[in-house]
């Protein structure tokens, strides 16, 4: 049995809280969990989204170039994705694959004739830098232990 998936709705995932689920009892007494009504925007278990691809490119300049477009085109978000060695224009992000198709035809009657539905990874966390490269400051003195400096025998050089 596939499971009714609710409406879909816009919605920024810093703005919702920390939802726990809560037990409650059915007719036949017994216990299930139960989610309240969650927006739904991707899957939130395998993070996981539909979004439609309008072009690939291995030039930079031209990605950016039809980003700028696309922005003045779409009304969802639009993306650069880099995969090497190419560039990868893609707009919305859609939970399920129908949904992405519908504004697929958008894309193509907007100009984009190649558009196809991709399926992607969405909020992967990135490590952060290990170097802050803005940062302009330079030690005055940089202090070794004693514990890590050579040993000499006790004669100086």
């Amino acid at each position: 049995m596939v499971p009714q998936v609710s409406p879909q709705r816009e919605f920024k995932l810093e703005q919702q809280p920390f939802v726990t689920p809560e037990p409650i009892a059915t007719e036949d007494d017994t216990t299930d969990l139960v989610l309240p009504d969650l927006p739904v925007a991707y899957d939130t278990l395998n993070h996981e989204a539909y979004r439609v691809q309008l072009l690939t490119t291995k030039l930079y300049g031209e990605a950016r170039k039809a980003e700028r477009v696309a922005h003045e085109i779409f009304d969802q978000p639009v993306y650069v994705d880099y995969e090497v060695p190419y560039y990868k224009l893609r707009v919305g992000s859609f939970a399920d694959r129908e949904t992405a198709e519908e504004y697929q035809l958008r894309a193509k009657s907007a100009g984009y004739r190649n558009a196809w539905v991709v399926l992607v990874m969405v909020d992967v966390k990135q490590a952060p830098p290990l170097y802050d490269l803005d940062s302009n400051i330079v030690p005055d003195s940089i202090v070794v232990p004693d514990s890590l400096l050579p040993d000499t025998g006790g004669i100086l050089e």
